[in-house]
């Protein structure tokens, strides 16, 4: 009797453990198939587009004081010349707040957003998309390549240029102080012997010389 007994609460005991993981599987199998239940890190959207663009995959983050777009323009500088990019939107988008003095911005000629697109703004009065609006890119002596890292603005100033303008998008000036159409940084004579990357040249205070290099 005790043998039967033992042995009845040891296979109920068993169909618990069974149904609980089954419950299990199923719970952790929906966590990653069902859309939204758990949240996807989002990485910076780092949008500095000469022409059009798009964001898609997981989506993307616009950081906090920062301008991002897409510019299509013609040959000009004037900050009235209408940017005609398309910026095209099948994942989500969020932008974090700014502050008065730098509002986060996202800017395009226009804005397709299609299925599962969307931008996120924060609750704060600091966020602004401006569909038409110019982006222009640090570039200090106007060779046509962006500083490092692409720093972007919503308005001309100087040192300022119009991305749609830029030889590239993705690759940086390598000297943002010397004018090289072909973006080349020469190597100049050290001094004190061997080389190091520059376009500057001249007469060395210590007797040696260092000749400048044109592209």
């Amino acid at each position: 009797m005790r043998s039967s007994m033992k042995s009845s609460f040891t296979s109920r005991a068993i169909m618990v453990d069974f149904f609980c993981l089954t419950a299990l599987v199923l719970f952790v199998y929906t966590l990653h198939t069902v859309p939204g239940l758990i949240p996807t890190a989002q990485a910076a959207c780092s949008l500095h587009e000469n022409g059009n663009g798009s964001v898609s995959g997981v989506g993307c983050t616009i950081a906090a004081q920062t301008v991002e777009g897409t510019d299509t323009c013609t040959v000009s500088e004037a900050a009235g010349v209408a940017n005609t990019s398309t910026l095209t939107i099948t994942s989500a988008i969020t932008m974090n707040d700014g502050t008065a003095q730098a509002k986060t911005t996202l800017i395009a000629g226009k804005l397709s957003i299609g299925s599962g697109g969307s931008i996120s703004l924060s609750t704060g009065a600091n966020v602004q998309v401006r569909p038409g609006a110019g982006l222009w890119v640090t570039d200090g002596e106007a060779d046509g390549w962006a500083a490092t890292g692409f720093p972007l603005f919503s308005a001309t100033a100087s040192g300022k240029r119009r991305m749609c303008l830029m030889r590239s998008d993705t690759t940086v000036d390598c000297n943002d102080a010397a004018f090289s159409t072909t973006n080349t940084c020469y190597p100049a004579f050290s001094p004190y012997g061997g080389f190091y990357p520059s376009q500057y040249g001249g007469f060395s205070p210590y007797g040696s010389f260092y000749p400048q290099f044109s592209p």
